[in-house]
């Protein structure tokens, strides 16, 4: 790491070793100081996007303090590096993008991956990669997935301790099916139709390929692709590198733990406790698996969609949707209905559909079990499902709760 990079730390003899007296302050800062100064200016800023966009200028200026300072300010600045304000970041990456941060892999490069990975001087312990096909709630963001990218391993620096230097964002560009990307002039990325099909899977055994060849010790994390991809990837790949998918398994274990805490915490015990799962893409059938792991069985456990409840008449279904596919009189296209007959002490939302649980839909759960745990985890905040407040009101303050 460049020196200079210390910012005004950098001690006077050390500047003029460098040769780059003049080129910062003259005062001697200690890192503490260096850290309550940049702080208050976070501080005064008014909106979250802006605190978001200093620090991110900040992580790429001055890694050391960018760290220090959210080491120690971590729940506080923990939303604004990463969700819920990351996800106007990845909306707007083509115009905000000033400088590279990470690596590119491009259909247009798949001959040449090996030579790229080669050019990258440093060794890498964890890469984050994203195709940006369904990121957050907010759908096919193209290249904008390597914000999540990033911000996902500056969590995992400030929090996990994982060398930021030894970490390494990855956005694979395969296109992009928003029709709004398709048409703006600022977007970087490649403009034209998702590859898909064998043609996809092919270009991600080439990536993964020169993945292993070049880091054979990384692990990889996919992130934010979508779920008829999701599972796929995840199998394919599972005996070529230390590898998860963290829509599927890293989302799974957190609801998962809240989940059983909040049982715990009403007295009921999960085989007993009927689970009610709305979204059934990757998130939603990544925590459908585990709690039929944790509870011994999937017969407690419903997927919901759009579509209504999961049922085994669906042409459409997935590896992943099958093992909780319901028979067909089983089935019922309301929400409201689903939560009536099935009388479920657990509701998951993953939909990304804002305001999807009404208070309707809540005032039911709140009818149909004492002590409901309730988890609306689609986010940015305006996908959410539903917001505490609303939960609460719509339950007499009897539900138990966890957000995304």
């Amino acid at each position: 790491m460049n020196d200079i990079m210390m910012g005004t730390s950098l001690p006077y003899a050390e500047r003029k070793r460098q040769g780059v007296r003049g080129r910062i302050p003259h005062k001697e800062e200690s890192l503490s100081q260096q850290r309550r100064r940049i702080y208050r200016l976070v501080s005064a800023m008014q909106s979250p996007f802006d605190q978001h966009l200093l620090l991110r200028q900040l992580q790429e200026d001055n890694p050391v303090l960018f760290y220090d300072l959210v080491r120690h300010h971590l729940p506080e600045l923990l939303p604004i590096i990463y969700t819920p304000v990351v996800g106007e970041a990845c909306q707007r990456h083509s115009d905000l993008y000033l400088r590279s941060h990470g690596l590119y892999l491009s259909w247009h490069d798949r001959d040449d991956l090996d030579d790229i990975l080669e050019s990258v001087e440093q060794e890498v312990d964890v890469i984050v990669i994203s195709d940006g096909e369904r990121v957050l709630g907010l759908g096919d963001l193209g290249i904008g997935g390597m914000g999540i990218c990033i911000g996902k391993l500056a969590l995992y620096s400030a929090a996990g301790g994982i060398n930021p230097a030894r970490t390494l964002p990855l956005c694979v560009d395969v296109g992009t099916n928003n029709p709004e990307l398709l048409e703006d002039d600022s977007y970087l990325g490649w403009q034209a139709q998702r590859i898909d099909g064998e043609s996809y899977y092919h270009f991600m055994d080439k990536v993964v390929a020169a993945i292993r060849k070049r880091w054979p010790q990384v692990v990889l994390q996919f992130e934010d692709f979508a779920g008829k991809h999701a599972a796929n990837l995840l199998t394919r790949y599972r005996d070529e590198l230390c590898m998860f998918n963290d829509d599927i398994q890293g989302t799974a274990a957190v609801a998962s733990a809240c989940v059983l805490a909040g049982l715990q915490q009403a007295g009921t015990a999960l085989c007993d406790a009927p689970v009610l799962i709305v979204g059934a893409g990757s998130a939603g059938c990544g925590i459908a698996a585990m709690l039929a792991q944790l509870a011994g069985g999937s017969e407690r456990v419903w997927l919901f969609d759009q579509d209504g409840v999961v049922c085994s008449d669906r042409s459409t279904l997935t590896r992943a949707q099958q093992p909780f596919a319901r028979a067909v009189n089983e089935g019922n296209s309301s929400l409201l209905e689903t939560i009536r007959q099935v009388r479920p002490a657990v509701l998951i939302g993953v939909s990304g559909q804002g305001g999807l649980f009404t208070g309707e839909v809540l005032q039911a759960m709140g009818e149909v079990c004492e002590q409901p745990v309730i988890l609306p985890l689609s986010n940015p905040t305006r996908s959410a499902e539903a917001t505490p407040e609303q939960v609460w009101a719509a339950t007499g303050g009897r539900a138990l709760l966890a957000t995304g």
